[in-house]
């Protein structure tokens, strides 16, 4: 999973994107920032434990990607870049982590959940829709 992106608007989204994260040590979920391409839409998602902020921008080239980093340390990395683009590729396996290629090569650790597997950020707004039914007036 591999994505690239232009350096100015990656740093756009990244940071209208933290001010949705609340960094509030009660919900550790407040921290992280997900990060998602598919069909060359570009979603990144921050909550502060109630309200979910989701900042999109589309045609961005790369594999469907998806990651959840830890949100202060990815926006302080993005905002330091001047390349012209960014390169992002997930890297699982024995050691997981999200390899940034941009001024030089970057890995940054990923978060994992209790069970040890990387972590899948909640999506409120994914959640499967309920048929409606026609009634008769």
């Amino acid at each position: 999973m591999k994505l690239s992106i232009k350096t100015e608007t990656l740093k756009e989204v990244v940071g209208r994107s933290i001010k949705g994260a609340g960094f509030n040590k009660v919900a550790t979920l407040s921290s992280y920032m997900a990060i998602q391409l598919a069909k060359k839409k570009l979603t990144l998602i921050t909550t502060d434990g109630t309200n979910y902020l989701y900042i999109i921008q589309d045609n961005v080239t790369g594999d469907d990607f998806y990651a959840v980093v830890y949100a202060d340390q990815f926006s302080k990395l993005i905002s330091k870049m001047d390349c012209e683009t960014i390169s992002m590729e997930l890297v699982t396996g024995e050691a997981n982590y999200l390899r940034i290629e941009g001024n030089g090569e970057y890995k940054l650790e990923l978060p994992i959940d209790v069970d040890g597997s990387l972590l899948v950020y909640p999506d409120p707004m994914a959640k499967e829709k309920t048929k409606g039914i026609d009634i008769d007036l």
